[in-house]
């Protein structure tokens, strides 16, 4: 079995596992995804249904607009992460909301440094919702 990556963007992304001679077509079923209307990735390069799935694999169905879309790790700590993909540009209080997350009562956290419902995440960026302790 193979581990990977898979969901719309923007969206919520899902890690699932697959055959070892998966196609995307297979992945796409599995995480009961249609692949209609939008532009299928792997790995950041346009593919097909009958492309192979590598181990590791991210396979994004990328709506046809302008702009490109970040995928951005969010959650609470401690708690559940996950993989969301976003446009580009977006910010914290947009991440926050497409995550269903409410930050009242947080303190929050975009790469490990303080930050605002203003500040704006990049590719690859860590939004965390940390719990107000008094004494930290």
């Amino acid at each position: 079995m193979k581990e990977i990556t898979v969901g719309k963007v923007p969206g919520t992304l899902s890690n699932i596992a697959v055959n070892e001679d998966a196609s995307v077509a297979n992945a796409l079923e599995a995480a009961g995804l249609s692949p209609d209307g939008f532009e299928i990735r792997l790995n950041g390069s346009v593919a097909t249904l009958t492309s192979p799935v590598p181990d590791g694999a991210k396979i994004f169905l990328v709506k046809k607009i302008k702009g490109n879309q970040s995928v951005v790790t969010v959650g609470k700590v401690p708690g559940t992460l996950q993989d969301i993909a976003v446009e580009s540009g977006a910010t914290v209080a947009q991440v926050l909301e497409h995550a269903g997350l409410a930050p009242a009562g947080f303190e929050i956290r975009l790469n490990g440094s303080e930050a605002s419902l203003t500040s704006v995440v990049s590719d690859g960026a860590k939004v965390f919702l940390v719990k107000k302790i008094k004494g930290n």
